[in-house]
């Protein structure tokens, strides 16, 4: 199958870099917008569209080397080509508006992105064949037919049914937006898993699925939990002060560099509420990068969630809080701050 679609294969990943040309191209026609974002994001840029591309190969080898799938679809096959593609220019997309501070726009797009992909993909699960890498593959429907079918059937009209709920709640406030979302995709990922088995037990139960399949399923498992596990403890920094400035070496997510002579106020208190993360890192441990709240506005953070209060500089005529892994760290940098500065 891979020699039959050569031309797809190329003119797919012709296009997942696309982007990285695009950028350069519009920042020397608009120097003062394009040009800036990409001067200031052009590493992640340039990483990304890579990155998709090796994914985009991984799918495609294993999805057209499949043997379930050699009467597969057309369509299906077609939406494992040009998914991929569509998440490069959206990804790109996402990095211009969020650095340029366009954040209601961005999640409207955000949220119009995920409903549209769920409903397009929605319309594709039931014209599925039974296979082991397209599809709801729960060892209940991969090893049988009816089972399968039902499965998608019900998949297709629930993840339609979400795509259109998660473009409406594009409308709402973004507080509510990132619920909803959180929500909606959940459903859509237990709810067919449910069906699946459920079917299986009204069928009165089917052969278990070969050996070989149980190891792949724990192997996937004990990946997704050690990636899960990645993000809750991942992340953190380390604030060094020099002569003239400090930084925040952080893990996980950019440096900052703050010039002493550019910090105009410093105050000590409460968190603020956290807003919207437009730009960074973020997990129950640490948050780090451009936030957005109704206090501030646009403001950079670097904080731990166990740090109690919070330092609040305003530098250069912008936000930065900042804090320690707990109480004490974020009195101790409060004062040598101050003790920095002449306060």
């Amino acid at each position: 199958m891979i020699r039959n679609n050569k031309w797809k294969l190329l003119i797919s990943s012709v296009i997942i870099l696309l982007p990285m040309a695009v950028g350069p191209a519009l920042g020397k026609l608009f120097p003062e917008t394009v040009g800036t974002v990409w001067s200031s994001q052009k590493n992640i840029l340039r990483l990304a569209p890579p990155a998709l591309l090796a994914l985009h190969w991984v799918c495609l080898f294993f999805s057209l080397r499949d043997p379930g799938n050699r009467e597969q679809s057309k369509k299906a096959v077609r939406l494992v080509f040009w998914f991929c593609p569509a998440i490069s220019f959206f990804t790109s997309a996402m990095v211009y508006l969020a650095a340029l501070g366009k954040i209601s726009v961005l999640m409207s797009c955000n949220m119009l992105f995920t409903g549209l992909m769920f409903i397009v993909i929605g319309n594709y699960l039931p014209k599925c064949k039974r296979n082991s890498t397209i599809g709801i593959k729960v060892p209940w429907a991969v090893e049988n037919d009816e089972n399968w079918n039902a499965t998608h059937r019900f998949g297709g009209k629930l993840w339609v049914a979400g795509g259109a709920i998660i473009i409406a709640s594009g409308l709402l406030p973004g507080m509510v937006m990132v619920p909803i979302l959180c929500a909606v995709i959940t459903i859509l990922a237990v709810a067919p898993i449910a069906y699946s088995y459920r079917y299986y037990r009204k069928s009165g139960g089917l052969p278990k699925p070969p050996a070989k399949m149980g190891k792949w399923s724990i192997a996937a498992a004990v990946v997704i939990c050690g990636v899960a596990a990645a993000v809750v403890f991942s992340g953190g920094y380390q604030i060094e002060y020099g002569e003239t400035g400090f930084v925040v070496n952080a893990s996980g997510w950019e440096d900052l560099s703050v010039p002493y002579s550019a910090i105009e106020n410093i105050s000590y208190g409460e968190m603020p509420a956290g807003g919207l993360r437009t730009w960074g890192f973020g997990s129950p441990r640490v948050q780090m990068g451009t936030f957005e709240n109704e206090d501030y506005g646009s403001y950079t953070r670097y904080t731990y969630s166990d740090g109690g209060g919070a330092v609040v500089l305003t530098v250069s005529g912008k936000t930065v809080i900042l804090n320690g892994k707990d109480p004490e760290s974020t009195e101790a940098i409060y004062r040598e701050l101050l003790t920095r500065i002449g306060g």
